[in-house]
């Protein structure tokens, strides 16, 4: 994979990410992805699983061909790794999500009444 496209991939996965994002429900996902570091683990995380899937294109054909269909088909490929990686990074950031839970809830100390 050449330096060009490594330098280029942050942004498009960046890209892919804020087009896929508005798709899920804004709790927990929307909510947790718009703090910077957690957005910043998921493009690492894209970025990783591509360059480790090119690593291993290279070791297969020797090279990379950088034609139109292959790209389409790594942009595909961007995107599965976008979905597949919002859930593992929600998972690995659940204290953000339980935070973000706890907040909408009134709790007291009194036993609840609705079991009579």
């Amino acid at each position: 994979m050449s330096y060009a496209i490594v330098r280029v991939l942050p942004t498009v996965i960046a890209r892919e990410i804020d087009s896929i994002l508005p798709t899920y429900p804004p709790e927990p996902y929307q909510r947790v992805f718009a703090i910077s570091e957690v957005k910043q683990q998921l493009i690492d995380y894209v970025l990783k699983q591509v360059l480790g899937q090119a690593s291993i294109d290279r070791a297969r054909a020797g090279k990379i061909e950088s034609d139109r269909q292959d790209l389409d088909v790594q942009l595909d490929r961007v995107r599965l790794l976008v979905h597949l990686g919002l859930a593992e990074v929600l998972q690995d950031n659940s204290s953000h999500c339980q935070f973000a839970r706890i907040g909408n809830y009134r709790y007291s100390d009194e036993p609840s009444r609705w079991f009579g």
